[in-house]
């Protein structure tokens, strides 16, 4: 017969052995998983702006999504879809538009 000793020193053999073997390496998951996500802090929509001035239309912004990264190191708006600019000024309006258009803030620029 087996004694008390040589019975708890084998469940402790088989159970360290277990562990040791069963615990897989996935490093590169851990490291995934502490890394941040570039995501936008806001998202908008049909956006329609309108800038004014002493009462005056002065622009007008139109996008069909507007993106905003202002949680970042260096803060920005997208517009990934495309922009069209409107400004008007005493010698009448001038539309621009652009495909996609990021607008860096200008406080984190120096």
């Amino acid at each position: 017969m087996l004694s008390i000793q040589k019975i708890i020193n084998f469940s402790v053999t088989v159970f360290a052995v277990t562990l040791f073997f069963g615990c897989q390496s996935n490093f590169k998951e851990i490291q995934r998983i502490n890394v941040s996500e570039f995501m936008a802090s806001g998202e908008a929509d049909s956006v329609n702006l309108k800038y004014t001035d002493s009462g005056k239309i002065k622009a007008i912004l139109v996008s069909p999504k507007m993106m905003d990264y202002g949680t970042v190191l260096y803060p920005f708006t997208e517009f990934p879809n495309g922009i069209e600019v409107t400004l008007f000024d005493q010698n009448g309006k001038k539309t621009l538009s652009n495909q996609i258009m990021p607008l860096l803030s200008k406080e984190r620029i120096s």
